[in-house]
């Protein structure tokens, strides 16, 4: 009887997160502490793989050593196995995975945790688990470490499978600040997931009651789910899956390689069927080559305040409509143009030898770039790059109207949209392919020169019909590389759309196709600081009631500031803007800087987070100061690479070097005795922002603090000094008085004596905050305000913490019971 083969036509994902013990407050280290559970969740679309009931689409199980005892704590409905020893623990994984067989292994973090702990672990007991989850066996006695996969992927590399670090895909996926689990869970899945120390799960599950354990359980058990979702919600896979199909190559380099080896893979299968051959070049032969000429126009802007509309208009894929609309291409070109008795026929990183009489009898089907390089016409030779970016953009638009016929259709809409991204991409990083002069695959200085010298002169004569037109009355005050930027002074909202889309025809009719000007969108008003940097209400249709603020290169889109500079700074653009006054900007810096200077606002706000990558620096910043401090008692608490290391910088006197006041915020969450330094975050982070914005507009930001009240000042500085005492400080009459703001919404509420300062103001009294403190109103977060919940990306963690150090910064512990017993028996009366 012959027998069949069942094919699989869709991909397997097994998640995992493991669960060690640790000792005190260190990380698990693979080297020394036992893995007590293993937690998995496969999601598959084999019909033959049965599910949880309560799980959906997923399978979850748990394999644990018998001292973890999960009938204990009431859980049901999972695939659960007990294993007397560690070693059968690591060996009923393996079988797990060959019983399932996943085409991908995931982890949020495969380095420390996850998979990587139970590859490092399983040395332990000469178990290779490389080899023994790879679907192709091999005898490996040592683990191959992937240097380019710690950089970009995973650090393991397991055949036949592919091992996917979650952090870091979202890390090259989103712009955020922080790449931690509980917050890109909140940005994608939009839920609020509490974060336990190691030392907390260590300790509820050592000695912790069944109501603990079951917390612990869950704790896992969400994350190994969520470890799914993300990458559904992000669509990673399914991206990068019709990538791989698009460019030809496999799902791994798909993941990881550059443009460079995605655009040569894509044009040489144009180029075979043309006989045409690809050079490998050495390094030094790039290095030989002419050196670029020609850069891009990107203007001095006008930089003002400008009120009246502002128009952006955007040449569509230029470099490519360039290429396709001039026929550029390394198949087409015949090389430089040069006077009589010259000979220099070098050509990128070769030289260009043409048969005698060729350019004679091509002399009338030339295009001649404004570098001077010849190129024959596409009637001629079809460009093969040509050829390659028109079939790339035409199939494009066929996706998206594609798109359009199937909107009910959400799975075929994801593969639709994937696959025309990836055309887009393609499309975009051809230029470079040709301008990669250092480390290129194989660079074309003559043809990369062509391209941006054409785009050059289509924006410089853009520039000069614009400016010529007394009809438009429209004046360029902008230009970069493929936009520009249209002032029409005195003219309505409404007329500026009219004018735009006029000026977008006629330069489109100016061009050869499908070289095309788009008219974005009306900026009003709008503020152009310099060259990538500006701001303005954005408006992209004539009906439009309600602008959009559109910000781009300055510090409320920028990640190396901080979120308070981010919120000041918007806001005092959006007053800016909508009252031109700029008396009320003054009013609120001034409420703000009284905020930060009395340590009312919340620590989560001042956080600044840079990159980290140890061993590359003379003088460590303050992040890598930070992560040497955590690995100076903690090995295991080295960053990834390219992480991004939270630090917060407190005050410790007057002349205290900078480089002593930094530290990671959880020192200054614990500590009752730290504070911000207010007046570093308003001098260093706030106030330089905001002044390369105002002095357009004849302000000075920093002379308006240095003229703050001293008395608004002063009262702010005793504020924060009074909540902030210092340990072992004598007793004094300042320390049974609370500041004057309420400790819920920090408004002035009058000054109370300590021991009725849980009366707070009338309206949150009102509200029976001291009730009720949930985290948050999510349903996924389970972080109460008794629970040791320390997620420094949740915001009410920091106002339980802020409110906890005021109370005991300011009263002593029997007063405060007395006056929390007094206020509960008031609640319960009334």
């Amino acid at each position: 009887m012959q027998k069949t083969t069942r094919v699989q036509h869709h991909l397997d994902l097994l998640s995992a997160e493991i669960f060690a013990s640790t000792r005190e407050k260190l990380r698990p280290d693979p080297a020394h502490d036992v893995v007590q559970a293993v937690f998995w969740c496969l999601q598959t679309e084999d019909s033959l793989v049965p599910r949880n009931s309560s799980q959906g689409d997923y399978r979850i199980g748990v394999i644990a050593l018998k001292t973890f005892d999960i009938s204990k704590i009431g859980v049901t409905d999972l695939d659960i196995q007990y294993k007397s020893s560690e070693k059968d623990l690591l060996l009923a994984v393996i079988d797990k995975v060959r019983l399932f067989d996943p085409d991908i292994l995931v982890g949020y973090e495969l380095h420390n945790a996850s998979w990587g702990y139970l590859i490092e672990r399983g040395l332990t007991y000469g178990i290779v688990l490389t080899d023994e989850l790879a679907r192709v066996h091999c005898d490996t006695q040592a683990i191959l470490h992937d240097r380019w996969g710690y950089r970009k992927a995973s650090v393991f590399r397991v055949i036949g499978r592919h091992m996917l670090n979650v952090w870091r895909l979202m890390r090259s996926e989103f712009d955020l600040t922080s790449y931690r689990f509980e917050n890109i869970a909140f940005h994608l899945l939009h839920q609020r997931m509490p974060h336990y120390s190691f030392q907390t799960l260590t300790k509820w599950y050592e000695d912790g009651p069944s109501l603990l354990r079951h917390r612990l359980f869950r704790y896992y058990l969400d994350r190994v789910q969520m470890n799914l979702d993300i990458l559904d919600v992000s669509e990673v896979v399914s991206q990068t899956a019709q990538s791989s199909r698009v460019f030809g190559i496999d799902f791994y380099s798909a993941l990881t390689r550059g443009s460079q080896f995605k655009v040569e893979s894509v044009m040489l299968r144009i180029a075979k069927p043309e006989n045409f051959i690809v050079i490998s070049p050495s390094r030094k032969q790039v290095g030989e080559q002419r050196a670029i000429e020609c850069l891009p126009l990107i203007l001095e802007p006008m930089s003002q305040f400008y009120n009246s509309p502002l128009l952006v208009l955007d040449f569509q894929s230029l470099y490519p409509s360039i290429m396709i609309a001039y026929n550029y291409c390394y198949s087409t070109c015949l090389g430089r143009i040069q006077p009589p008795g010259q000979d220099d026929n070098k050509f990128g990183v070769t030289h260009l030898e043409l048969p005698k009489g060729l350019l004679g009898k091509l002399e009338d089907h030339l295009n001649v770039s404004p570098n001077g390089v010849a190129y024959v016409k596409p009637y001629i030779r079809k460009s093969l790059l040509a050829r390659m970016l028109t079939e790339i953009l035409e199939t494009r638009v066929m996706i998206k109207n594609a798109m359009k016929d199937y909107k009910n259709d959400v799975g075929l809409i994801r593969l639709l949209n994937a696959r025309q991204l990836t055309l887009k991409y393609i499309a975009n990083v051809t230029y470079g392919y040709t301008a990669a002069a250092f480390s290129g695959r194989m660079p074309n200085v003559e043809i990369s020169d062509s391209i941006v010298q054409s785009g050059r002169e289509i924006l410089q004569r853009t520039i000069q019909t614009i400016n010529d037109n007394q009809q438009w009355g429209g004046k360029v005050v902008y230009g970069d590389t493929d936009s520009v930027f249209v002032y029409l002074h005195g003219r309505t909202r409404e007329q500026a759309f009219d004018i735009g889309q006029d000026i977008a025809d006629t330069i489109t009719g100016m061009n050869p196709a499908p070289i095309k000007l788009k008219f974005e969108k009306v900026y009003h008003p709008c503020v152009l600081i310099t060259k990538k940097r500006y701001v303005g209400f954005k408006f992209e249709r004539v009906d439009d009631k309600e602008p959009e603020f559109d910000a781009k290169g300055i510090e409320t889109v920028r990640r190396d500031g901080t979120p308070a500079t981010q919120k000041i700074m918007e806001s005092c653009i959006k007053i800016f803007f909508r009252t031109q006054d700029l008396s009320e900007v003054k009013k609120y810096l001034y409420d703000q800087w009284a905020k930060i200077l009395s340590n009312r606002m919340s620590p989560q706000d001042f956080i600044i987070a840079k990159e980290v990558r140890l061993g590359s620096y003379r003088s460590l910043p303050h992040g890598a100061q930070v992560a040497h401090t955590d690995m100076s008692t903690d090995p295991r608490a080295e960053p990834q690479y390219g992480e991004r290391v939270p630090y917060v910088v407190v005050y410790r006197g007057p002349n205290a070097r900078l480089k002593d006041r930094v530290m990671k915020p959880e020192a200054l969450l614990q500590n009752p005795s730290l504070r911000l330094d207010g007046e570093y975050y308003i001098r260093k982070q706030i106030i330089p922002p905001l002044e390369r914005v105002f002095q357009l507009v004849g302000a000075d930001i920093r002379s308006w603090y240095e003229e703050m009240p001293r008395s608004q000042k002063a009262m702010a500085l005793s504020i924060a000094q009074t909540t902030n005492i210092q340990e072992g400080a004598v007793n004094r009459i300042d320390r049974y008085y609370a500041s004057s703001y309420c400790l819920v919404c920090r408004k002035l509420a009058g000054q109370y004596r300590l021991t009725k300062l849980l009366k707070l103001c009338e309206h949150c009294s009102s509200l029976n905050v001291i009730d009720v403190a949930p985290c948050e109103t999510s349903t996924s977060c389970q972080g109460w305000v008794d629970l040791p919940c320390d997620s420094l990306d949740c915001p009410v963690y920091y106002e339980r913490r802020k409110v906890f150090q005021d109370i005991l910064g300011a009263a002593v512990y029997e007063a405060l019971v007395e006056d929390l017993e007094a206020h509960q028996q008031e609640i319960n009366q009334s």
